[in-house]
């Protein structure tokens, strides 16, 4: 079993908006376990993101995107 990649992002501060764009691409006969997470501790704050993911033949991704 591989050890997962993790990806977290924090907002830590009032009326910050927070952009983030992953591009994934999983190379050939590779296998990626990839856990995303984002948090903010103030209410007033935004976080828009957007993963594109590209895979190719004979790979193996699990994603799992946590929010909070």
């Amino acid at each position: 079993m591989h050890r997962p990649l993790y990806a977290c992002l924090f907002i830590h501060r009032e009326d910050v908006v927070q952009a983030v764009h992953n591009i994934v691409i999983v190379d050939e006969g590779a296998e990626l376990n990839l856990v995303t997470a984002c948090s903010s501790a103030p209410s007033k704050a935004l976080h828009i993101g957007v993963t594109e993911f590209y895979v190719k033949r004979n790979t193996k991704l699990s994603f799992i995107m946590v929010h909070y």
